[in-house]
């Protein structure tokens, strides 16, 4: 059975993984105008992940517990808003979108009922919250809803991971805040809305929720490099 510092390693070695597939495909999308690459290679990334844990699938509904089902369900939906966007705008768009997001809560409140909470859960939720936001980023983007600067929400998570390689231990759990998880609801929440507002709305809507996750993220890599600072930050990947 592995040691939760060798299941964090794993997780965190397919994050960085993650990371690496959604440049290439995001570049693929602003070289060709494709999402298609984007699309295949989540599915790919995620099926990947849920195979490695394939040992702790405690129960029969499908990867772990019925919690990671209801997160597979989102995951696939926000794909799906891909296809959906190319013949849907406003707010049949925005609909879709809350339904996934409404599944949010939903896995997370099965987990707590069901006592079925797992490390891989965690980062199965966390990461389709950042496809979500990448692929909503994408989508206004490309519906012209926002400019260009909107594909830095999405983005900004999987800069973030760049820098962790330098100041976070792969062994160690990548930490969840309580200001995160809110200012990422909010965030969510916003880009969800966004096909459905006036422009005018928008307007002021989507640079409050930018500037909120800059906070967010900013403080998270002010306390990431406090926490390097005690150990080394180029000593935090040590060798097996």
């Amino acid at each position: 059975m592995d040691t939760p510092a060798k299941t964090n390693q794993t997780l965190n070695q397919w994050v960085r993984l993650q990371a690496l597939g959604i440049a290439v495909s995001t570049g693929l999308f602003l070289a060709s105008g494709a999402l298609v690459p984007f699309q295949v290679w989540n599915v790919l990334a995620f099926s990947l992940l849920a195979y490695w844990f394939r040992k702790t699938w405690r129960f029969a509904l499908f990867p772990g517990s019925l919690p990671n089902a209801i997160t597979w369900v989102r995951f696939l939906l926000v794909l799906a808003l891909i296809p959906i966007s190319a013949t849907t705008e406003g707010w049949e768009l925005s609909l879709v979108a809350w339904i996934s997001l409404s599944l949010d809560g939903l896995d997370g409140l099965a987990a707590r009922r069901l006592n079925q909470q797992s490390v891989y859960g965690e980062y199965f939720d966390k990461e389709a919250d950042a496809v979500f936001v990448l692929t909503m980023s994408l989508i206004l983007f490309d519906q012209d809803v926002a400019g260009g600067w909107i594909l830095g929400f999405g983005l900004i998570r999987y800069a973030f991971l760049a820098l962790e390689y330098y100041f976070k231990p792969l062994q160690q759990k990548d930490p969840r805040t309580q200001y995160g998880r809110i200012i990422a609801g909010i965030v969510m929440a916003a880009m969800a809305s966004a096909p459905a507002l006036p422009p005018i709305v928008n307007s002021f809507l989507l640079p409050a929720a930018g500037l909120l996750l800059a906070y967010s993220f900013g403080r998270s890599f002010a306390e990431m490099i406090a926490a390097g600072k005690q150990t080394g930050p180029f000593q935090s990947n040590p060798p097996d």
